[in-house]
């Protein structure tokens, strides 16, 4: 069977990841964003200049693969409640092969804070991603950019990871607002070059 076939067989249709397809720079989809580089590589303020996409279809599963930030992150959580591989497989998926290696079985993984982490993070020109889970915590984060440079996705995952994971900072702070019953009431929209969800609480 193709490999694209094969991705929605097993793991887009199967858990709801509508967006997780293969690749194909000649399929015009409308919700893929445009790649940017920096004009000056050296100079942030330089600005952002358009780039053309690579084909990356000679290697789909090692990196060729592409989906929505929301469906990213439902991957996460369902990989990390163990509904897409067993427990005992994501045990295994986060154990290095090498007791002094940081890599595991396709991903990084750490102790931070005494918890298990384990991420992944993937680039191109002009993109950058990242994606971090605790499965013990059910939490999972996702960092996607359209501008590839130094660090990326990456820089700002870990970045933020660090800021989640020192709950001992918070522990006497009082929370300004408790949401209950939070509900998304319709679909996101881009309006006024933002994107707007409409919720209630």
């Amino acid at each position: 069977k193709p490999i694209g076939q094969i991705v929605k067989e097993t793991l887009a249709t199967p858990y709801g990841l509508s967006t997780l397809d293969v690749e194909d720079p000649s399929d015009n989809k409308p919700a893929r964003v445009t790649l940017y580089a920096l004009k000056d590589p050296k100079n942030v303020a330089s600005g952002n200049k358009k780039i053309s996409r690579d084909n990356l279809s000679w290697k789909v599963l090692g990196g060729g693969l592409e989906c929505s930030g929301m469906d990213l992150l439902k991957f996460g959580i369902k990989l990390s409640d163990a509904q897409i591989v067993s427990s005992d497989s994501l045990k295994k998926m986060m154990s290095p092969p090498q007791s002094d290696s940081s890599y595991a079985m396709g991903c990084n993984v750490a102790i931070e804070n005494g918890v298990k982490v384990f991420a992944k993070n993937g680039g191109q020109p002009g993109a950058s991603s990242y994606i971090w889970c605790i499965p013990e915590k059910r939490m999972v984060m996702v960092v996607l950019t359209n501008r590839q440079e130094s660090g990326g996705a990456s820089t700002l995952g870990k970045s933020l990871r660090k800021i989640v994971l020192n709950s001992a900072a918070a522990k006497k702070q009082k929370a300004d607002l408790i949401v209950e019953n939070f509900k998304r009431t319709g679909n996101p929209v881009f309006k006024n070059g933002n994107w707007e969800i409409p919720f209630e609480f």
